[in-house]
């Protein structure tokens, strides 16, 4: 059990912002990793909730705001008239005791009636958490109550039908379109238990198809019998609590289908894990930052030849190239998730079996970049060279021109990293993400904070690249 802290609490070991990291993917983590502590979330200064967990479970949540009163829960499940409600209320307000307690002495509710009524508004003020701005920020502390213990507490309770309910009533769509688009056109199908989602009798009849007829999430959304948002939010839920596991291998990317229009701003999968991305080194017991060594040519092959015997002329089967895209879509998988560390797991299995994969060589460079920290020059242009071994295989390789932009970005060459993302909109007009980073160049050449000498010594700005694209 979390001990209660009635002081200062200690440092968080986790920090971000609800835009990058939404509560649901917070209680599917913390529920995956078994953790016990504290999340607080604030929108100062409205708002401050507190989620206490306990092996992964919801065991309590306090919100500054009064969002449902434990009498009105009484008095809308029928256990209480509106004359017990304001004579029960009376009490408390005199002698400052605890509503529940009062409701027990009068014999008005028995245990478990208040124990329902306590589950339900547990349940109210976290679906409450679900509607906080993007701007609210996050904070773990891991094995501390800041919630405290209080007199006929109840249970800790699963947490996967209160995301399901507050993904519902309050859906973060960025965060669904970019699942949405990092699935694609592979197909999903359910393999985890549904009976304790608590999902609706036309929801359960839409997930067990996809149990049934494993499909992509287009197909599924024409097929469930639910307005589209609702199959779309159905299946974004599925994939982030893994209750589905993906059918077919990664596409390659000249065979990838451009996003349908109406998506609006979606994040491609790099993107997305480099904005939601974050550690928790105490709760994977781990006081260190992950550091994986450089899978360079030759050290790959080493491996692959201590595991398994090389094929004639050292050329991956189509089997192992099979099963090399089946693993880097599951690192994709994670990278919605943002789980670095699982998608590093996945993306070295795939370079195991097929040591050549340009697209794999690419995200794992990325991935290792982003646990580095500041300071780390010389590593990073070891993975630049990397992603120049892959670049040099492929040229169309999947997000391989974007990922060398961010690390030269970070090197400061941002000529080089200007001309990695004109290359990166050139191969994918639709992925917003090169294009972003290409207008904050632009604007920081604008108002003066870098200098690019291929836009430097000139009276008037010349068109930027953007402009001539969307000139064409």
């Amino acid at each position: 059990m979390p001990k209660p802290i009635t002081s200062r609490p200690p440092e968080p070991l986790a920090t971000g912002t609800l835009a990058n990291k939404p509560l649901a993917h917070l209680l599917v983590y913390a529920l995956e990793r078994r953790l016990t502590g504290t999340f607080e979330l604030s929108d100062e200064p409205s708002e401050r909730v507190l989620v206490s967990v306990r092996n992964g479970l919801v065991a309590r949540v306090s919100s500054r705001a009064p969002v449902i009163f434990l009498g009105h829960v009484l008095f809308e499940s029928g256990v209480i008239d509106g004359a017990q409600l304001s004579a029960s209320l009376a009490e408390v307000a005199s002698s400052n005791r605890l509503h529940g307690q009062v409701l027990l002495e009068r014999g008005l509710v028995r245990r478990d009636q208040l124990a329902e009524a306590l589950r339900q508004q547990r349940a109210r003020k976290l679906h409450h958490a679900f509607g906080l701005g993007p701007c609210a920020t996050f904070a773990f502390y891991p094995r501390v109550d800041l919630v405290g213990q209080r007199p006929d507490d109840v249970e800790p309770t699963d947490p996967l039908p209160l995301v399901w309910r507050g993904v519902s009533l309050c859906p973060s769509w960025e965060h669904v379109r970019s699942a949405i688009l990092t699935v694609g056109p592979r197909r999903i199908r359910v393999t985890g238990e549904l009976e304790r989602i608590g999902l609706r009798a036309g929801e359960r009849v839409a997930a067990e198809l996809l149990r049934q007829v494993p499909s992509t999430i287009d197909q599924f959304t024409a097929r469930a019998g639910l307005e589209t948002r609702a199959a779309e939010l159905l299946a974004y839920f599925l994939v982030i609590t893994k209750l589905v596991e993906m059918v077919d291998p990664v596409l390659p990317a000249q065979s990838r289908p451009t996003p349908p229009a109406g998506l609006g701003a979606v994040l491609d999968s790099g993107e997305y894990l480099r904005n939601i991305s974050f550690t928790m080194r105490a709760a994977a017991r781990d006081g260190d930052p992950l550091r994986i060594p450089s899978p360079m040519a030759g050290q790959i092959k080493a491996t692959r030849a201590r595991t398994q015997p090389a094929p004639p002329n050292d050329a991956p089967s189509p089997a192992s190239d099979r099963e090399a895209d089946g693993l880097l879509a599951q690192a994709e998988m994670h990278l919605v998730l943002g789980e670095r560390e699982v998608a590093i797991g996945f993306v070295r299995q795939a370079l195991a079996m097929s040591p050549e994969m340009p697209e794999a060589l690419a995200l794992l460079a990325y991935l290792e970049a982003m646990g580095l920290p500041e300071g780390e020059e010389t590593y990073l242009r070891d993975l630049i060279r990397m992603l120049d071994a892959a670049l040099g295989k492929d040229d169309a390789c999947r997000h391989g021109h974007f990922y060398r932009a961010e690390l030269k970005r970070r090197l400061g060459d941002h000529e080089g990293a200007v001309r990695d993302l004109r290359q990166a909109v050139m191969q994918d007009p639709d992925d917003p993400a090169p294009k972003r980073e290409l207008r904050a160049y632009e604007q920081k050449v604008r108002d003066g904070s870098i200098v690019l000498r291929a836009t430097s010594g000139g009276a008037s700005r010349p068109p930027s690249f953007l402009d001539r694209l969307r000139g064409k």
